[in-house]
């Protein structure tokens, strides 16, 4: 059983872990994490539009996945169909909030990358509770 936390919770962290280091070592200093941290400087440039595409998208993959996951594995509520109607609303209400925030962009790719992410961790996810 303690093998089985484990694997949940490196299904919830390392994503998290993962897309922090991707704004902090990639992202040029202007997101509210370097604003929060006093980051003024990035370590590493990348300037390919392929790339570009990776340093803005995965991050918002790796967190939806990790909210989901958690969501998933907290068993709360009781019913999983519940669980996984409410990631779709937080998700969903997390990028429409970018439409309110001065500096934040709304994206219909990152709400499509985000969904994906959230059916990645359904998918991947095994409830070893009865």
């Amino acid at each position: 059983m303690r093998s089985i936390k484990l694997i949940h919770s490196a299904f919830v962290i390392f994503p998290l872990v993962a897309g922090l280091l991707i704004y902090l070592l990639f992202r040029t200093p202007e997101t509210w994490l370097h604003f929060i941290l006093n980051i003024n400087t990035t370590p590493f440039s990348i300037n390919s539009s392929f790339s570009n595409f990776y340093l803005f998208h995965l991050p918002d993959f790796l967190w939806a996945f990790s909210f989901s996951y958690a969501v998933l594995w907290s068993q709360y509520p009781k019913d999983k169909i519940v669980r996984i109607i409410t990631i779709i609303i937080f998700i969903l209400f997390a990028e429409f909030l970018q439409l309110l925030l001065k500096g934040a962009t709304f994206d219909w790719l990152d709400i499509s990358i985000e969904l994906a992410a959230a059916f990645t961790a359904i998918l991947l996810f095994k409830n070893p509770r009865p």
